[in-house]
């Protein structure tokens, strides 16, 4: 297990007090497949820093440049956002290159690990006034915070490794760590800031390097543990703790509910069923899939078998044909006169007033409907 490596974006997982040290090496464990979400994210910044640099060099992107073209509108907003921030903060400290700016930059980061590479997003480092900025950009919809991110410590340990900056300076220089996610829901908007001076973070730096030792030392999953983080490792299929989490779950939802429980606890613990059935219909879409390719190809998939299955029973012969033959019998099987419902003889070209003047709609019932919150959400931004 000695090329196992820690990185930065995972460090929610495997860093914090009460992670996961075994999901470094089950996760190196488990093929790469890069899913939608993160192929856009690295598309993303792709596009953010190109639109950085032309911001820089006194530029404007425009959505019709041809750099832009593959890019949906949305990428196109997002990464503009962020973009304009870096931008703002390169033109109030004049810094626009040099080692003092950088943008994607790999750099090591030796006082976590001597193994451990971050990439950082964007920084600028205005070190004559004690001033240094350093960015994040989620393309995600899952709000992030910035107080104490797990990954933007990590980048800043980087940071500060790669300027050399002393346990004396950094007492001197402020912080300003920067979160920007067009796409994330969160009360203190898009563009969220943690200002702190940097010899704040040697604790938290101190932890994630022991955490970091335990977690590439660690072979097995008997010391995992369970969180919200399960959901971005890549190895919780495989995970004993999460699988049992997950048992826990169900089970712990069949529950009752109590009656006390409150209308804003009733609509949250309903959406959140909601969510869980359709991602839970999924999942099993995808499993029994693969259940089913296992077994055809002969391997033993323990408490499931293939079974032949059958479509419903049809004649064999046109139905005229069978109608005539039954009618032998002395029994009528055909059906009565049946026509397009209005829906599809408007498909057809029927007129819409006519259709409107001979149909009806019956009321059936109430259905739940989720409320719209797009302008709820405009609120935050």
């Amino acid at each position: 297990m000695n090329n196992l490596k820690l990185h930065a974006s995972k460090a929610h997982i495997w860093a914090i007090p009460g992670g996961c040290p075994g999901s470094v090496a089950m996760s190196a464990a488990v093929p790469h497949r890069e899913t939608p979400e993160t192929f856009e994210g690295k598309q993303a910044h792709k596009i953010a820093a190109l639109m950085i640099d032309k911001y820089i060099h006194g530029l404007t992107p425009f959505r019709d440049d041809p750099a832009f073209v593959a890019v949906t509108d949305e990428m196109f907003e997002a990464a503009d956002v962020y973009a304009r921030n870096v931008r703002d903060v390169s033109r109030n400290t004049r810094i626009a290159g040099g080692e003092y700016f950088g943008i994607e930059k790999a750099l090591p980061c030796p006082d976590i690990n001597a193994g451990m590479t971050c990439i950082t997003d964007a920084f600028i480092f205005n070190r004559a006034a004690g001033h240094l900025w350093i960015w994040e950009f989620k393309f995600g919809h899952t709000p992030v915070e910035v107080f104490e991110n797990p990954q933007l410590i990590c980048n800043l340990s980087a940071v500060s490794s790669y300027f050399k900056i002393d346990g004396h300076e950094d007492q001197k220089i402020t912080v300003h760590a920067v979160i920007v996610q067009p796409r994330g829901f969160h009360h203190d908007g898009i563009i969220r800031e943690w200002e702190f001076k940097l010899c704040d973070i040697r604790a938290l730096v101190n932890i994630f390097k022991s955490n970091g030792e335990t977690a590439l030392n660690c072979t097995n999953n008997k010391i995992c543990n369970t969180g919200s983080y399960c959901k971005d490792c890549s190895a919780h299929y495989t995970c004993h703790a999460a699988l049992y989490c997950g048992v826990s779950l169900f089970e712990t939802l069949d529950v009752p509910i109590a009656e006390t429980m409150s209308n804003e606890s009733l609509g949250l613990f309903y959406e959140l069923i909601l969510r869980a059935k359709q991602q839970i219909t999924c999942l099993e879409s995808g499993i029994s899939a693969e259940v089913k390719e296992r077994l055809k190809s002969g391997a033993n998939v323990p408490g499931f078998s293939l079974e032949q299955s059958y479509g419903h029973l049809s004649w064999s012969r046109p139905a005229e044909d069978i109608a005539r033959l039954i009618d032998y019998f002395k029994i009528n099987i055909r059906k009565e006169l049946e026509i397009l419902t209005p829906t599809q003889a408007k498909q057809k070209g029927v007129d819409e007033n006519f259709i409107n003047r001979f149909s009806k709609r019956e009321s059936i019932g109430f259905k739940l409907v989720p409320i719209n919150t797009k302008k709820a959400r405009s609120i935050f931004q």
